[in-house]
């Protein structure tokens, strides 16, 4: 918890007036403009809030309050006419390359993550207007992207691939009642690329998390193990297991 302490302060330090954080830290004026954006920027408030849920020390939350607050500002001052989030990186690093999703879909995403995390930390600090704040946030990014970057009537997130499907059932984009068909649409998406797996960075977080809590555990398990490329098997064909 002493690094997180140390690696967050740093964070803050390196944190501009408008709440914008660069991509590496610390930094010599590096990463403001590349190499950063909201799936990065997100250990500002993800690293308060999970080690609040493990370790149940506020400290961490009350030390981080401010600077996420200003992120969230930053956050809301910066977004498209449409009311979505379109900078910074994307899903990085693509193992399949087939179809990427747009970076205004996963940022955008990513934003909710954040101001959701935001709230519920506002919330055990007894902040209501930041918490009312964080929750307004989030509700009208959601809405931004279902009115422009989701097909209401197929239930298809964005550019219809592994990452952008699975990241809108992950972070609740669609509704209860939408979910099941629209976890189908991921496993045609699956089925279609012969069960290999096919994202970056930000699909490889969420999607055997999808598929494990909608009953696909083992498929979960063959796109990991299967020893042909892509997957994490192949590497082990290699001799790449230390």
């Amino acid at each position: 918890e002493k690094s997180f302490t140390e690696w967050l302060r740093n964070i803050r330090k390196a944190m501009k007036e408008d709440g914008q954080i660069p991509g590496i830290i610390p930094t010599g004026d590096w990463g403001y403009e590349w190499g950063n954006g909201p799936a990065w920027d997100r250990v500002l408030t993800y690293l308060p809030y999970y080690t609040y849920i493990y370790t149940g020390d506020k400290n961490i939350l009350e030390e981080n309050a401010t600077a996420i607050f200003r992120y969230l500002n930053f956050i809301s001052l910066n977004r498209t006419e449409r009311g979505t989030v379109d900078f910074g990186l994307g899903d990085w690093c693509p193992v399949g390359g087939k179809v990427k999703p747009t970076v205004e879909f996963t940022s955008s995403l990513c934003c909710m993550s954040i101001a959701e995390k935001a709230e519920y930390i506002f919330d055990v600090l007894n902040m209501p207007l930041q918490k009312k704040f964080a929750r307004a946030l989030h509700d009208e990014i959601k809405a931004a992207v279902r009115a422009n970057l989701v097909d209401l009537e197929t239930l298809t997130a964005d550019t219809r691939c592994q990452t952008a499907q699975a990241m809108a059932l992950f972070h609740n984009v669609f509704d209860d009642n939408e979910k099941a068909r629209a976890f189908r649409v991921l496993l045609d998406i699956i089925h279609e690329g012969d069960d290999h797996i096919d994202f970056g960075l930000l699909g490889s977080r969420v999607l055997f998390h999808v598929l494990s809590q909608f009953g696909e555990s083992e498929l979960a398990y063959k796109m990991i193990c299967r020893r042909d490329w892509p997957s994490y098997g192949f590497f082990l064909t290699l001799g790449m297991n230390s």
